[in-house]
C-alpha cells in the first residue's frame, strides 16, 4: 500500500512538476513580449491555448475510454459517441463565440489577435477546469 501511494505521490508530483514548466514557459513568453506589443502577446496566448487544449483533448479521451461514462457516452473511444460529440459543440462554440467577440472588439484598444486569443485562451482555461473536474468527481467520495 505504502509503495503505491508513494508511486502515485511521485506522479502527482511529475504532473504538477510538468504543469508548472509549461505555465513558466507562458509567463516567461509573456514577459518578453509585453516589451513588444499585443501581437507578440497574443502569440505568446496563442501557444498557451495550444497547450490547454492538448490537456482538454487527453480529459476527453480519459472520459471517454472510462468504463463509468460508458452508457452516457453510448460510443466507443473519442472518435465515437457523445464525448465526441460533446468536444466538437463545445471547440465550435468557442470559435464562433470569440469571433463575435472580437467583433465587438473592434472600437476598443488591442488588435484583433490580441483579442481573439484572449476570448480562446480564456475558454480553453476555463473549459480544462471544468472538464477536468468530471473525473475528480466521479473518484470522490461523499463527505
Amino acid at each position: 500500500m505504502n509503495k503505491i501511494l508513494t508511486t502515485g505521490m511521485f506522479m502527482a508530483c511529475l504532473l504538477t512538476s510538468a504543469q508548472t514548466h509549461a505555465a513558466s514557459k507562458y509567463e516567461y513568453c509573456m514577459r518578453d513580449a509585453t516589451k513588444v506589443g499585443d501581437n507578440a502577446i497574443a502569440e505568446c496566448m496563442q501557444e498557451e491555448t495550444k497547450r490547454i487544449d492538448a490537456l482538454i483533448y487527453k480529459e476527453y479521451e480519459a472520459i471517454a475510454a472510462d468504463p463509468y461514462f460508458k452508457e452516457w457516452h453510448n460510443g466507443s473511444g473519442m472518435f465515437r459517441g457523445r464525448v465526441k460529440t460533446l468536444y466538437e459543440t463545445w471547440y465550435k462554440y468557442r470559435e464562433e463565440f470569440c469571433s463575435l467577440f472580437t467583433l465587438s472588439m473592434k472600437n476598443y484598444l488591442g488588435t484583433e489577435k490580441y483579442n481573439t486569443q484572449r476570448c480562446l485562451l480564456d475558454f480553453a482555461q476555463n473549459h480544462y477546469n471544468y472538464i477536468k473536474g468530471i473525473i475528480l468527481n466521479k473518484n470522490s467520495t461523499p463527505e
